[in-house]
């Protein structure tokens, strides 16, 4: 089950830079409102 605790340690998480860490934040969350959305298909461009 994914709640705040779940993305406050996958945001740390990795050896991503904090900008480069906030700007995929920020593209993801622009997909998301996008309405694009993914294909569907995990991995493949959108998703």
């Amino acid at each position: 089950m994914s709640g705040p605790s779940t993305f406050l340690r996958n945001l740390v998480a990795g050896n991503l830079s904090p900008a480069e860490r906030m700007r995929r934040v920020l593209t993801n969350l622009g997909r998301r409102t996008g309405g694009s959305g993914c294909c569907g298909h995990y991995g493949d461009p959108g998703c």
